[in-house]
């Protein structure tokens, strides 16, 4: 008879659980105000209620909810404002937020690879896909302009499908939020398609505040010339052969001029290093708008990479995440390199063009390394330049006496 009353006191208490998530969800979707009233009306007569005194489950108060009760909201999400009620409640048990973290820059510093390794983490989720570009399609400014003929990167989505779609949302609640969804829109660090970085890094942090930022930086000339490569790929095939992604904007303008073989690299990677924002531009950004410092964790592409430092890396960035290191692989994946498929030997170039664009990324490689100083990631600025500095000296060490020189990329 006993066991059979328990039976009674536990059903009873989770058909409540299941009744309170129906109500949290319509509250969630009148705002937080709404839900955060009704749950502090409501946690007295719920503690010294009748489930109490017979010894059955604890109910919800004001002090937490059940994770299945927060899990149930959750899955009924369609906007940016309930997933920002949800955050707030108290995690009942859940390792992670969602969504959990977005690698938001910069293309072509291994960041492909990264988000592969932590999306087959066994804590990781993937987006659906890499890189939606939400933020960059479907809410920005649009206000810069593009060349004669070339159309803007339209937005091909909603606030429901990004948030139960491309970030996998069903997936996260069957795991009961004891994984992290990952989203890998690089573009977002610097800015895409007419979308500036100020908009964009002002507009996730009112979306998600709770998000954590992936910040990885490489070399600036070797980056900008993979980027630039990239493109050209790009622009090389017919129109309807491109990657969704591809939409052409000025830069690429040179471009199709190298393509021609009426334009140099060299040319094409001045004048997108001269325009676009720099790392240093990006961080300053992304920071003025209110993200705190400790929800960003900079990643440097060299001592991602190499041997003697790349574990090291990856362990710092998993217990950034809140991932256990011991779970993860030992190396990081190869994704999406072009480093040795064009130009491995080098880009030639002019011991003058060299020494020219050396000296156009220095002074924002050393603002960029300030910067992490001032915020305690790194000991010193040289912690940072070294690789930097070393890539530099060991290109202009191959140039010839008639000055013809080769760019590795790090």
């Amino acid at each position: 008879m006993a066991d059979a009353g328990r039976g009674r006191t536990q059903a009873v208490a989770a058909l409540l659980v299941v009744l309170a998530a129906g109500v949290l969800v319509l509250l969630a979707r009148a705002g937080p105000g709404a839900l955060s009233a009704a749950l502090f009306a409501s946690a007295r007569p719920l503690e010294h209620g009748s489930l109490r005194r017979h010894g059955g489950p604890a109910p919800l108060s004001r002090h937490g909810l059940s994770l299945s009760a927060r899990l149930f909201v959750l899955s009924k999400c369609k906007t940016f404002a309930c997933l920002r009620t949800v955050n707030a409640l108290p995690a009942g048990g859940a390792k992670f937020n969602f969504p959990h973290a977005m690698i938001i820059g910069f293309p072509k510093c291994a960041t492909t690879s990264l988000w592969n390794y932590l999306v087959l983490h066994p804590q990781g989720i993937r987006s659906r896909p890499k890189e939606p570009h939400y933020f960059t399609r479907c809410r920005n400014e649009s206000f810069f302009p593009l060349p004669e003929g070339s159309k803007r990167w339209a937005c091909n989505s909603t606030e429901d499908y990004y948030v139960r779609m491309h970030l996998s949302l069903a997936v996260a609640v069957k795991t009961r939020l004891q994984r992290a969804v990952i989203e890998g829109s690089t573009g977002y660090a610097g800015g895409h398609n007419g979308a500036s970085v100020a908009s964009i890094a002002a507009d996730i942090r009112r979306a998600m505040p709770w998000v954590k930022l992936i910040v990885a930086m490489r070399e600036p000339i070797s980056q900008m010339i993979s980027l630039m490569v990239h493109h050209a790929e790009q622009l090389s095939r017919p129109p309807e052969q491109r990657d969704y992604w591809m939409v052409e904007t000025w830069e690429d303008l040179c471009l199709e001029a190298y393509i021609r073989g009426n334009a140099t690299m060299v040319e094409c990677v001045r004048g997108a290093l001269q325009t676009r924002p720099s790392y240093a531009d990006g961080f300053s950004m992304w920071l003025g708008v209110g993200w705190p410092w400790e929800q960003v964790h900079p990643v440097q592409y060299e001592k991602l990479v190499a041997p003697d430092t790349g574990r090291r890396t990856l362990d710092d960035v998993q217990r950034f995440l809140g991932f256990d290191p011991k779970l993860g692989a030992e190396w990081l994946p190869r994704n999406n390199s072009r480093r040795d498929m064009v130009n491995p030997n080098g880009w030639p170039m002019r011991r003058k063009d060299m020494e020219e664009l050396i000296e156009l990324v220095r002074p924002n490689a050393d603002r960029i390394a300030w910067e992490l100083q001032r915020r305690g990631y790194v000991t010193t600025m040289d912690d940072w330049l070294q690789p930097w500095r070393e890539a530099w000296d060991r290109n202009l060490a191959t140039c010839s006496p008639k000055g013809d020189c080769k760019y590795v990329l790090t």
